[in-house]
């Protein structure tokens, strides 16, 4: 594994926090013709989530470095077989400094960077005051990926989610556009998120639709427990229908869309 993981050309992108790395990084790549990205802790291909738990998710500032370090040698295992599953032949990895990065190739068994750049290099000094000021004023960062990816994931908070589509100049260009999503980590004290219950039950409703035999939600009550939320319906089923089998429809369908919508 370790021969094959070698054999991949590392870009480095390098900027201090709150430059707008990651930001930069989505035109650096497709001008580089870049299809994998490694920033904070997650193997990026094009606009989606390959591999690894945003470092931003961490509970702590320090517990968010090891993460994005691959520290943990659990987590550089699951990033070093991704890589050999996907075996990118050129792969950027971001990070805030020279060391911070040399310590990332050598947790996930990479050769030093080809190629270093740094954030000096294509971002003038307005626009890297401007993002640090949101950066410390909003606690926001940047993800490049859209907010259905991260969302699965991401317990912090979503600040103004958009997908943000770059135009290709070069029609023939065969890489993705990329997209990226502004959150707030979960370590930081600024915003929250949460839902109603009236918002809760329409989109249960909406769910039920979907599921043959059921005629309508009767009452609908929402429980926060310490490991997520408890939904109790009580549903009015259709006469002559298999109660069991639509019960058991019902379950999967409002668990597993309920937690893709959330």
């Amino acid at each position: 594994m370790r021969a094959v993981l070698q054999q991949i050309a590392v870009i480095a992108f390098v900027g201090a926090s709150g430059t707008g790395k990651s930001t930069h990084a989505i035109r650096i790549a497709r001008q580089n013709q870049i299809e994998y990205i490694i920033d904070d802790g997650l193997l990026i291909h094009g606009s989606r989530i390959i591999a690894g738990t945003s470092a931003k998710k961490a509970p702590s500032r320090l517990e968010s470095v090891r993460q994005a370090l691959f520290a943990d040698e659990t987590r550089a295992a699951v990033m070093r077989r991704a890589l050999m599953a996907h075996r990118p032949a050129t792969l950027m990895v971001l990070g805030t400094s020279d060391g911070m990065l040399s310590k990332i190739s050598q947790n996930l068994w990479l050769n030093p960077p080809a190629m270093l750049i740094r954030i000096e290099d294509v971002s003038t000094e307005e626009e890297m005051r401007q993002a640090k000021e949101v950066r410390l004023s909003q606690g926001k960062h940047a993800i490049p990926v859209p907010s259905m990816e991260i969302k699965h994931e991401f317990s912090g908070t979503f600040a103004d989610p958009f997908a943000r589509l770059l135009r290709r100049r070069d029609r023939g260009h065969t890489m993705p556009d990329m997209d990226r999503t502004v959150v707030r980590p979960t370590f930081s004290g600024l915003g929250s998120y949460s839902m109603s219950d009236e918002a809760m039950r329409m989109m249960i409703e909406m769910i039920l639709t979907q599921v043959a035999g059921v005629s309508g939600l009767m009452s609908f009550v929402v429980r926060s427990e310490v490991y997520g939320a408890v939904l109790d319906l009580d549903l009015a089923l259709q006469y002559g229908s298999n109660a069991p089998r639509v019960i058991q429809e019902v379950q999967e369908r409002v668990s597993s869309q309920v937690e893709s919508f959330t």
